[in-house]
């Protein structure tokens, strides 16, 4: 029990604000093959961007910009496809039997468990060096890894708050093909977001839920303005391309309501992100 106070105290330090971490191949590798880890994530971008083009489609008029859930669609389908990427070329680039994890000896100072003793934490795979727990003068990570980091927060967290803020609020039922399709749509993401997570090496630090307030704040703002735009003064107008988004004709209490969703889910989501991290790696330690 101490152990995991003393982990999760050590996880909010400040310090893990930032994109750092010692081994970039914790982005690339997975406990399956690396070509299938990068295929299932090509599948899962391009499910994503083929939702994305039937939306535009389906509304060319451009209003599918402002849904807070097609943000986070694009974000979700930009960490796949990035990931798919960067996991394709990497397994194109070393071999799976040179590219193992350091391994750390029960010797080192920083070395510590509460599930084994050859493993820093319960939040990596065995051996494999927490940045979250230890502290590290090094960072082995390339522009490009922290990007996908930085997707893979944004992602799960968007994709959370907007399931939630989407049936406890916004859903309606709609016996149309259309509204039968609502409920997988917007579960199927987070189902995908949360395969991944279990079937990936990528840490999570519960101090990046400030970018995700950085990603709501962006769209707040988006909104508002274009808000602003559209109705000219009166506030109390309806707006030619707000109606579909249920907001009963009051585009400012749509976006206030969903700015309490973004502001209270973040750090929920973030928790239970942190909790899937966890709990992987003690499946994998176990």
């Amino acid at each position: 029990m101490g152990g995991c106070c003393r982990v999760l105290g050590q996880e909010c330090s400040i310090r893990n604000l930032g994109l750092r971490f010692h081994d970039a191949r914790a982005f690339t590798d997975s406990p399956l093959p690396r070509p299938l880890f990068a295929l299932l994530r090509f599948l899962y971008a391009a499910l994503a961007i083929g939702d994305l083009v039937w939306i535009g489609l389906d509304r060319p008029n451009g209003e599918w910009i402002i849904h807070f859930g097609n943000w986070s669609r694009i974000v979700t389908a930009l960490f796949f496809l990035f990931g798919s990427i960067i996991a394709l070329l990497s397994s194109a680039c070393v071999s799976r039997e040179s590219d193992q994890y350091d391994r750390i000896t029960q010797e080192d100072d920083q070395s510590h468990s509460f599930l084994d003793p050859d493993s820093n934490s319960c939040g990596v795979k065995p051996g494999e060096k927490d940045d979250s727990n230890s502290p590290s003068k090094t960072d082995n990570l390339s522009c490009h890894h922290r990007l996908l980091w930085f997707l893979h927060t944004l992602a799960f967290n968007s994709s959370f708050v907007c399931l939630v803020a989407y049936f406890a609020y916004f859903y309606e039922e709609r016996y149309t093909l259309l509204g039968m399709l609502d409920f997988p749509r917007h579960v199927l993401y987070l189902v995908l977001l949360i395969v991944d997570i279990l079937a990936s090496y990528i840490p999570v630090r519960l101090w990046h839920v400030m970018y995700a307030y950085i990603f709501s704040g962006v769209f707040v703002i988006f909104t508002v303005v274009l808000i602003v735009v559209e109705t000219k003064i009166d506030f109390s107008a309806d707006p030619v391309i707000y109606p579909s988004l249920e907001s009963r004709s009051k585009p400012l209490i749509y976006t206030a309501i969903l700015s309490l969703f973004l502001i209270a889910g973040a750090p929920v989501a973030q928790m239970v992100f942190y909790i899937l991290y966890r709990i992987r790696a003690c499946l994998m330690s176990s």
